[in-house]
C-alpha cells in the first residue's frame, strides 16, 4: 500500500509520480498504530504486572507542543516527523529514498505522580513494540524501521486541575522509498487545476533577496 492516497482517474499522479510530504507520513503511521494499540496496551500492562487497566487513547495528533490538554483528550498519542537523517539516496530509476526521524509518544494524566509515570511507561513500551512489529508490515513503502531510543518524564503538576502529567517518547528511524521521482513527468504537462480554482496571490509582500556563501572545508 502506498502512503500517498490515490483516486481513480487521477491523471496528475500518473504523470507526475509520487510526491510524499511529512504530514502524510505521520498520518499513515497513526493509521497503522491506531487499530492495534489497545491490545498492545493490555498485553504490555499484563507483562508489567499492572493491577489497574490503562485507558485507551482518547486523541491522536501530529502536534508536538505540550499543552494543558482537557481531561477528555488524555491519554493522547503523538506522531511527529521533524526531519530526515543522513543523505537521501537516488535510485537509478529516479526515485528517491530517505530516512526520517519519527517521534512516537504519549501524554497521560493521573492524580498520583507515580501512577501517571507508570501509565506513561506502559504506553511507551506498547508504542515501541507495536511500531517495530507492524508499521513496516502495514506500509510497504516503509522499507525499514529502527528504534533509536526512549524517554519518559513528567510535567509540572497542574495544581488547578489536581492531576499529574507524564510523557513518553520513542524515537525511530523510518526508511521510506518512492518519496519523489525526478525522472517522471512530461516536460509540457500541465496539471489539473485545484478543485477551488487557481490560487489568488492577492497583495502578498515582496520576498527579500539575500545572498548565501557556502565554503567547503577539508
Amino acid at each position: 500500500m502506498s502512503l500517498i492516497p490515490m483516486t481513480p482517474g487521477q491523471r496528475d499522479a500518473r504523470q507526475l509520480g509520487p510526491i510524499l510530504d511529512e504530514y502524510t507520513l505521520e498520518r499513515a503511521v497513526i493509521t497503522a498504530l491506531a487499530r492495534r494499540l489497545p491490545a498492545w496496551l493490555d498485553e504490555t500492562n499484563r507483562q508489567a504486572g499492572g493491577d489497574r487497566a490503562v485507558e485507551r487513547p482518547r486523541s491522536w495528533t501530529t502536534d508536538d507542543t505540550l499543552h494543558a490538554y482537557p481531561e477528555n483528550q488524555l491519554p493522547r498519542v503523538l506522531v511527529v516527523a521533524p526531519s530526515t537523517v543522513g543523505e537521501p539516496v537516488r535510485r537509478g530509476t529516479g526515485r528517491w529514498t530517505a530516512t526520517f526521524l519519527i517521534g512516537v509518544g504519549a501524554i497521560v494524566a493521573h492524580k498520583q505522580r507515580s501512577e501517571a509515570r507508570r501509565k506513561a511507561a506502559v504506553y511507551g513500551a506498547a508504542l515501541r513494540a507495536l511500531t517495530l512489529h507492524h508499521v513496516a508490515r502495514e506500509l510497504p513503502q516503509i522499507a525499514h524501521v529502527s528504534w533509536q531510543g526512549t524517554g519518559t518524564g513528567d510535567l509540572p503538576d497542574l495544581a488547578e486541575m489536581g492531576r499529574q502529567i507524564a510523557v513518553t517518547n520513542q524515537a525511530f528511524h523510518l526508511t521510506v522509498t518512492d518519496i519523489v521521482d525526478d525522472a517522471q513527468g512530461a516536460p509540457n504537462y500541465i496539471p489539473d487545476p485545484a478543485p477551488d480554482g487557481p490560487i489568488d496571490l492577492g497583495n502578498r509582500p515582496i520576498v527579500e533577496q539575500h545572498s548565501l556563501t557556502v565554503e567547503r572545508r577539508p
